[in-house]
């Protein structure tokens, strides 16, 4: 996930207007941007709508139980006591196929856990989003004083624009530095505690 991130803003990077038989397209970055985005968008969905046949998802027989799962060591016996429940509620016959309502009751019988986990998960990625979001403007608006509604040949259009590039750069790396760090964040935390 953080590939493709570091990926999408390197293409925000990336001065799409010197490149001279884009250039005739259109000056202005943005746009051009997002048609980079926007013909790569559907090449990918062309890719995975044609990629495979899409099967009937048949409900899971369980052969060991998610309670298992959890370690005799961890003071969970109230998750193991959930999951249990949840699982039996789940097991029916293998031909049944998973529906919609079964999908929003495993969201609502979910253990308490889960449910932590995934609200916390939630406010998270709402607070990334916005800043993520409205980076690149901040840097092409405060740090570079550009101007977005400058006119296209106006010198303060290409501060704005120069701005978003860094910017675009700048969480390209944050990115790129986020992927590796996941990767590698088992072996950080036995080396260092």
């Amino acid at each position: 996930m953080f590939l493709g991130g570091s990926a999408g803003y390197l293409i925000g990077s990336t001065p799409w207007e010197r490149i001279s038989f884009i250039s005739s397209i259109s000056q202005d970055h943005v746009r051009l941007v997002f048609a980079v985005v926007f013909c790569m968008f559907i090449a990918c969905v062309l890719m995975t709508i044609t990629s495979f046949v899409e099967k009937p998802t048949p409900r899971l027989h369980r052969n060991t139980s998610y309670a298992s799962l959890v370690s005799d060591e961890d003071d969970s016996h109230e998750l193991k006591t959930e999951i249990n429940a949840i699982e039996q509620q789940a097991i029916k016959s293998d031909e049944q196929l998973l529906t919609f309502r079964d999908y929003l009751r495993s969201i609502v019988e979910m253990p308490a856990a889960f449910r932590t986990l995934c609200i916390t998960n939630l406010f998270s990625w709402m607070s990334l989003v916005c800043y993520s979001l409205y980076f690149t403007d901040f840097v092409g608006q405060t740090v570079y004083a550009g101007d977005p509604i400058a006119p296209l040949s106006s010198v303060l259009r290409a501060n704005y624009r120069d701005g978003v590039r860094f910017g675009s750069f700048a969480m390209a790396i944050y990115s790129l530095s986020c992927a590796i760090y996941s990767r590698n964040i088992e072996t950080l935390l036995q080396t260092f505690g």
